[in-house]
């Protein structure tokens, strides 16, 4: 059985840049499509995707105000090059004693309302039907996973290993962040097998940073090869400049493109999230 293959980059917002899309993907997202987890109206953050000069703004920048993006993405969705999971509402952080939470810990305000709400812009805005979600910095409450699942939406993230981030009673979901534990000491990275219901599933990523290791990548790949399991290879196109600690490789994305050689010698088709078949 062949391993689907999924590219997840995240922070898709306003304050991207078609043209640093292009110079990333524009010569792999024929081969290898890429699901972009898009932020509806962006506001200030800390945060690499993020201008330096609106981290401390409260403003709202929504994503269809970037024309030229829109149009960018809308005409690669026509190609099947790209489809796109919803990434949070805002993407944003509070600061307390020096730590950074993310905005869907403590969501405030009615959130199933603010996800109904940011699924019916991006489809107008993409014209998609979009039921993959992906929460801002891999984690959430376990009521905003509640309302997610009671939704319908598919998750491109495993239930959190140290802090419970599923309903507590969910037997799948709390064995799920045993065997994450068992995973990591026994195969030295996460585990593989994805969480399966009628309508929706529940499915982790690999990281792809500027510190992580070639080898773990290909390690990781190759256990999904060997169980028929996905494997989502998860990054972010604004951190492809970045220069690697690793001998032999230049940039992150010079990783990046090392890492896609080798899967293209294994068993893999390439697919965007929507099409996983799990």
């Amino acid at each position: 059985m062949t391993t689907q293959f999924v590219i997840r980059d995240d922070d898709l917002c306003f304050f991207t840049d078609p043209e640093e899309l292009q110079s990333v993907y524009g010569d792999i997202w024929q081969s290898f499509p890429v699901t972009f987890a898009a932020v509806p109206w962006q506001k200030g953050a800390f945060a690499g995707h993020v201008p330096l000069k609106y981290w401390h703004t409260t403003d709202a920048f929504p994503i269809a105000e970037n024309t030229d993006l829109v149009a960018f993405i809308r005409e690669l969705i026509s190609r099947d090059h790209v489809d796109i999971a919803l990434h949070g509402i805002h993407h944003t952080y509070a600061i307390r004693r020096n730590r950074m939470i993310p905005e869907l810990t403590e969501f405030p305000g009615n959130f199933r309302d603010e996800l109904r709400r940011a699924k019916a812009y991006l489809d107008d805005v993409f014209g998609t039907d979009i039921d993959i979600f992906v929460p801002p910095s891999n984690t959430m409450s376990p009521r905003v996973a509640s309302i997610l699942i009671s939704e319908g939406w598919s998750l491109l993230n495993w239930p959190g290993l140290r802090a419970n981030t599923r309903p507590l009673f969910s037997w799948k979901h709390q064995s799920a962040r045993l065997r994450r534990g068992l995973s990591f000491a026994l195969d030295k990275h996460d585990m593989t097998s994805p969480l399966v219901w009628p309508a929706r599933w529940e499915l982790g990523g690999f990281a792809l940073t500027p510190n992580t290791r070639l080898e773990q990548l290909k390690n990781a790949l190759k256990h999904c090869v060997e169980r028929g399991h996905p494997f989502v290879l998860a990054t972010h196109y604004w951190e492809h400049a970045s220069l690697s600690p690793q001998a032999g490789i230049g940039s992150q994305y010079d990783l990046l493109r090392a890492f896609l050689d080798y899967a293209s010698s294994l068993d893999v088709t390439p697919v965007l999230a929507k099409d996983l078949r799990l």
